[in-house]
């Protein structure tokens, strides 16, 4: 299924490029404010930067490569009383608050919506895409933990961080999938600007260093970014 997504955003670029009409090149930065969606239910808005390369096809279509650097924060002071069977990930970390190193890059595909008007300089597209990120995240918490589960001798042991400030950290690169909203605006020949909404659905639930039990329903990390933008038409 995740080959068959990278073929069509591979694919749809060079299809477009092939059809007569006009393509319009842009490059330019932004930047970025966002926050995490996972079990900490405090989250903080992630400050950021990136850069972009665009392309419209015609007034219909576009395509969007995006760099993209944001440090996501949370905390959840509460007890932590779930557990999760199959990795023993957690049971009660008190006062726990995470940050998380990003660098995303994704490509997306947009629609503009209001095609039909014949708006020249506004342009509102749908999004939909994938991409990948890098992240590395860093976690603190007071460790309520009063035993954990040996694998190796099948048995609980006692904690001997039981009670003290614990820090554990996570890395890792995966797949992300944005879909969302952005809305251009033409300034005069060279430049326009843009603000753009994207919600990115992750594969994974270790990015916040919190993960759930299954039958939470609480299983995936997402994330949730606004881009201000601005651009040079080539």
């Amino acid at each position: 299924m995740k080959f068959r997504f990278l073929f069509i955003f591979i694919c749809t670029p060079f299809y477009l490029l092939s059809q007569p009409h006009k393509t319009t090149w842009m490059c330019g930065v932004q930047t970025n404010s966002g926050f995490i969606l996972g079990e900490t239910k405090i989250p903080k808005f992630a400050p950021g930067g990136g850069a972009f390369f665009q392309a419209q096809f015609g007034n219909k279509f576009s395509g969007c490569l995006s760099f993209d650097y944001l440090q996501y924060a949370g905390s959840k002071y509460e007890n932590q009383l779930e557990f999760d069977a199959f990795s023993n990930a957690f049971l009660k970390k008190e006062n726990f608050t995470f940050t998380s190193k990003s660098l995303q890059m994704d490509f997306t595909l947009g629609w503009n919506l209001l095609s039909g008007i014949q708006k020249k300089h506004t342009q509102l597209y749908l999004l939909a895409g994938i991409g990948i990120a890098d992240f590395h995240s860093k976690a603190l918490f007071l460790d309520g933990r009063d035993s954990l589960y040996d694998w190796m001798s099948n048995q609980r042991i006692s904690n001997p961080a039981h009670g003290s400030t614990v820090e554990e950290t996570y890395e890792g690169i995966h797949m992300i999938i944005p879909v969302g909203l952005q809305y251009n605006l033409q300034m005069n020949q060279r430049a326009v600007i843009g603000i753009q909404a994207k919600y990115f659905y992750e594969h994974t639930d270790d990015i916040d260093v919190l993960n759930s039990a299954i039958w939470t329903n609480k299983w995936f990390d997402s994330l949730l970014q606004f881009n201000f933008r601005f651009a040079y038409l080539l």
